[in-house]
């Protein structure tokens, strides 16, 4: 489906009034006698899948963010909405707004990616509310990153090299691109790494600064916040050709691990959130090529999955160091995605193999997975965010 269509489904998806947005979005003290606190303070539980079916799908596959109800087993559709290419999904802080990175090359017949907004309500159910194009070039965005405190979000763009900023307004609404930061360079491996290819950007525990990293470039960057716009604060080079994809920072802001899929290795390094600074890699661990990484809200264990397995690493509390645990899990096939279900008790995976969502549930002691089942099938899977 062309891009232009896909523009024209999502203006047919249900919209809000900036009022009535505004409203239902509001943080005054009245909000808690709200149905939507009511519902959460009940622990309603929902998950969000964005959907990018190829070719296999069929004639007519629509890409699209789908709502399910995860209260038992398999989980139960609730709402489809049509979305361009929602290869990445990130909920608010305060839970009631979801941000879709869609990644395509044209928007609005120009050379950019963009974002959506979503007002999500009492029963979990989206609207949407505005969408907004990544700067010119910054195509085929991948990844967002939500600061602390709900006002910033910053966008790792694939295809044009580069990170965006972009503000957040009290309501939830992305205001217009403020910052941009074109990276150049390029890695060892001339047919992956001709040039820079920003893939995560994840804030620290000051809210002030990001770290991210880049396939292309074979590096780690701290990414600070200056007005609106961005400046570089360090670079960190990795080994060459490792073709670094993913970035996760522990809870406590002092470790982080970066996941390399081309070199198959999760590697460990201790970071400064104070000054601002990387200081060492811990370590380097093997696990397989295509690796993907989840970390426990709690920061003592830290799940990966490559093509042959799903391993259980302990985090060490001093030194942040992992420890393979036992027993591991067969993996489901490539995996897309994964996120820890809220209050800890399993890992969700997306399986390529499966064509669907996957959950193993986790052993609250010591961490390891129980069998996987098979909760929801859907063609595409790409990105989730669970609520």
């Amino acid at each position: 489906m062309s891009d232009a269509r896909r523009e024209k489904q999502v203006t047919k998806n249900a919209q809000l009034s900036r009022r009535a947005f505004v409203r239902m979005m509001g943080f005054a003290p009245v909000a808690a006698r709200t149905g939507w606190a009511r519902a959460m303070t009940r622990g309603a539980r929902i998950a969000f899948l964005g959907t990018m079916p190829g070719a296999h799908a069929g004639l007519g596959a629509q890409h699209e963010i789908r709502v399910y109800g995860v209260a038992g087993e398999p989980w139960k559709l609730r709402q489809v909405v049509a979305s361009a290419a929602p290869v990445w999904l990130t909920l608010h802080p305060h839970r009631r707004c979801l941000y879709a990175v869609n990644e395509i090359s044209r928007h609005a017949g120009l050379p950019a990616g963009t974002v959506e907004a979503y007002a999500v309500d009492a029963d979990g159910k989206l609207a949407f509310v505005n969408r907004r194009a990544l700067s010119l070039s910054a195509t085929a965005p991948r990844h967002l990153s939500l600061s602390p405190d709900g006002r910033s979000a910053m966008v790792a763009i694939d295809g044009g090299g580069a990170y965006n900023i972009l503000p957040i307004g009290e309501d939830g609404r992305l205001g217009r691109v403020t910052g941009i930061l074109k990276e150049t360079g390029c890695g060892d491996c001339a047919e992956h790494q001709e040039g820079a290819h920003p893939q995560m950007a994840v804030f620290d525990t000051t809210g002030r600064r990001a770290l991210a990293v880049d396939q292309g470039t074979d590096r780690l960057t701290v990414l600070e916040l200056q007005d609106g716009g961005l400046a570089v604060r360090q670079r960190y080079a990795l080994d060459a050709g490792s073709g670094p994809r993913q970035i996760i920072l522990h809870p406590e802001g002092r470790w982080l691990y970066v996941a390399s899929g081309r070199e198959g290795t999760v590697s460990g390094y201790a970071y400064d959130p104070v000054g601002g600074r990387i200081l060492a890699r811990a370590e380097r661990v093997e696990t397989g090529p295509g690796v993907s990484m989840a970390l426990h809200p709690c920061g003592d264990f830290l799940y990966t999955a490559d093509e042959r397995r799903v391993r259980c690493w302990k985090v060490d509390a001093a030194s942040g160091r992992l420890a393979a645990a036992r027993p591991q899990c067969e993996s489901p096939g490539e995996i897309r995605a994964m996120v820890i279900e809220n209050g800890g008790s399993a890992l969700i995976a997306l399986s390529d193999a499966m064509q669907g969502v996957v959950r193993m549930p986790i052993d609250p002691l010591s961490g390891r997975l129980g069998p996987p089942v098979l909760v929801a099938s859907a063609p595409g899977l790409r990105s989730i965010a669970i609520l």
